[in-house]
């Protein structure tokens, strides 16, 4: 099994912290897990271990099926105005980590209730553990995501959204 970091690696996304923490995660409970990293950047933050592997540059398609098949997606970043990444997550049946830390990504999860958010190592690990171990809260928090997104990003919604302020002014 698997979890994935998918966007640019950086020290400002919290990449280094998130392999600090993914370490600690598979030493604790001893699992033989691992964390994809998909995008470009700073390949030395990625430390050698067999738990992580990093893709670099991959096809959408092949994007989209690596996340499908993931149990989480996991965005530490503390500085996202909106994570791509979380919403496709959801879009291929799949829960999202995020930073407690992020306004915008924790505003997100809390509301559609279709990710968790983590403030420190511990919670990191138990979050990453309770996905792992529970397919049907994996399933139904993803289900809650794309149901936010159908909600609040849909094509129409949106329009809506434009054509009510371009009304208004």
């Amino acid at each position: 099994s698997y979890f994935v970091y998918a966007g640019r690696k950086d020290r400002g996304k919290n990449v280094h912290v998130l392999c600090q923490w993914f370490h600690d995660y598979v030493t604790r409970f001893n699992h033989n897990t691992k964390l994809l990293f998909i995008g470009e950047g700073d390949n030395s933050l990625i430390p050698t271990a067999d738990h992580f592997i990093d893709f670099g540059f991959v096809s959408e398609s092949k994007k989209m099926q690596l996340l499908k098949q993931s149990k989480a997606v996991i965005n530490l970043s503390e500085n996202e105005s909106f994570s791509i990444v979380i919403m496709e997550g959801w879009l291929c049946g799949v829960p999202s980590v995020v930073s407690a830390a992020c306004p915008v990504t924790r505003n997100h999860v809390r509301r559609c209730n279709g990710d968790l958010f983590v403030s420190n190592k511990d919670e990191f690990c138990l979050a990453l553990n309770y996905l792992e171990e529970n397919e049907t809260l994996r399933r139904d928090l993803a289900a809650n995501g794309r149901r936010y997104l159908a909600r609040e990003f849909s094509f129409d919604v949106v329009l809506s959204r434009y054509l009510h302020e371009l009304a208004a002014n």
